[in-house]
C-alpha cells in the first residue's frame, strides 16, 4: 500500500504541473488576443482620424466658400484633435499589449510578432453548458490531482493501521554448497540444507503510534475530500459562467455586425447630403461617432469571444495546442 500511495503521488504531482502548464498557456493566448485587441482597435482609430481629417477637408472648403459658418469649421477641427488622442491612446495600448505578450513568450524586442490568426474568422462554439461540465469533472487536472491524493492517503492509512496489529513473517532457504558449514567435519563435496523459520512481533507502544499516524493521515484525507467536492463545485460555476460569457459574446459579433453595417450606410448617406449641401456638419460629425463606436464594438466582441473560449478550454481541462 505504500508503494501504491507512492505511485498516485507521483502521478498527481504531474497532474499539477499539467495544471500549470495548463494555465499559463491559457494566460499567454489571453495576453496575445489583448495584442490583437490593441492593433484592431489602433487601426479603427486610425480610420477615424483620416474620417475626421477628411470631413476637415470638405468643410474648409465650404468655409472658404462662405456657404458654411466658420463655427462649425472649429467644432470639427475639435473633432480631428480628439480622433488624434484617440489614435495616441491606442498606439500606446498596442505598445503595453505588445510587451506583455513579448514577456509571457519570452521573445525580444527584435523578433517580429506576427499576427496568426484573424479576428473576422469563424469559431466553433463549444456544446451545452451540461455537457461541458462533465468534461471538466472527468478531466480537469486540479480535481484529477486531489482525487489522486486522496486514494494516495487512504493507502497510507492502510499502511498505517496495519502496524496496529501483530506482524508474521516467514523464511525459507536452500543451501546447496561445497563445502556446506553445516556439515562436520566438512568434506570437499556438495551437501544440501534448508531452514525454515516464523517471527511473530508486536509492540504497545507501536500499536499506539500507528493508530495515531492513520488518524492524523485519516483527517487529511478528509480535508483533502471536502477540498475536492468545493473545488468541482466551484468548476461548475466557472464552466457555467465562461459559457454564457462566450455565448453573449457570439451574439454580440452578429449584433456589432449589423450595427456596423447600418453605422457605414448612414455616414455614406449623410456624407453624400453633406456634400451636396443638403445636411448639416454636425449630422456628419454623428454619423462618424456612429460609425467608430460600431467598429470599435466588433472588434471588442471578436476579442471578447476568443479569450472566453479559451478560458472555457482550459475550464474543462482541455490543453492548449503546442
Amino acid at each position: 500500500r505504500v508503494y501504491e500511495a507512492a505511485g498516485l503521488t507521483v502521478e498527481a504531482r504531474r497532474l499539477d504541473e499539467l495544471s500549470s502548464r495548463s494555465a499559463a498557456a491559457t494566460e499567454a493566448r489571453v495576453a496575445f488576443y489583448e495584442y490583437m485587441r490593441a492593433q484592431g482597435q489602433l487601426a479603427v482609430a486610425q480610420q477615424a482620424l483620416e474620417t475626421a481629417q477628411q470631413h476637415q477637408q470638405d468643410l474648409r472648403r465650404f468655409v472658404e466658400a462662405g456657404t458654411v459658418a466658420r463655427v462649425e469649421l472649429l467644432r470639427v477641427d475639435a473633432q480631428v484633435a480628439e480622433s488624434e488622442r484617440i489614435v495616441l491612446s491606442a498606439r500606446e495600448g498596442q505598445s503595453l499589449a505588445e510587451a506583455q505578450l513579448r514577456q509571457r513568450m519570452h521573445v525580444g524586442e527584435a523578433e517580429p510578432l506576427t499576427l496568426g490568426e484573424s479576428l473576422d474568422g469563424e469559431l466553433r462554439m463549444p456544446g451545452s453548458a451540461r455537457e461541458l461540465i462533465e468534461r471538466a469533472v472527468a478531466a480537469r487536472p486540479e480535481l484529477l490531482s486531489l482525487d489522486r491524493q486522496s486514494r494516495a492517503l487512504s493507502a497510507n492509512v492502510s499502511a498505517a493501521r496495519a502496524g496496529v496489529y501483530p506482524s508474521i513473517s516467514g523464511q525459507f532457504s536452500v543451501d546447496y554448497a561445497n563445502p556446506n558449514s553445516r556439515f562436520v567435519p566438512q568434506t570437499q563435496e556438495f551437501n544440501a540444507t534448508w531452514s525454515a523459520t516464523i517471527q511473530a512481533q508486536w509492540s504497545p507502544t507501536g500499536a499506539f503510534s500507528a493508530n495515531a499516524a492513520a488518524n492524523r493521515l485519516s483527517a487529511q484525507r478528509a480535508a483533502l475530500v471536502a477540498q475536492l467536492a468545493q473545488l468541482r463545485e466551484g468548476t461548475e460555476i466557472e464552466v457555467r459562467s465562461v459559457w454564457i460569457a462566450a455565448q453573449t459574446s457570439n451574439a454580440a459579433i452578429e449584433s456589432a455586425r449589423r450595427q456596423l453595417v447600418s453605422a457605414e450606410e448612414s455616414y455614406r448617406v449623410r456624407r453624400e447630403r453633406f456634400q451636396a449641401g443638403s445636411a448639416v456638419s454636425s449630422d456628419l460629425t454623428d454619423a462618424e461617432l456612429d460609425l467608430l463606436r460600431a467598429r470599435l464594438a466588433l472588434v471588442n466582441a471578436n476579442v471578447d469571444l476568443r479569450e472566453a473560449l479559451a478560458r472555457l478550454r482550459r475550464a474543462v481541462g482541455e490543453r492548449e495546442p503546442d
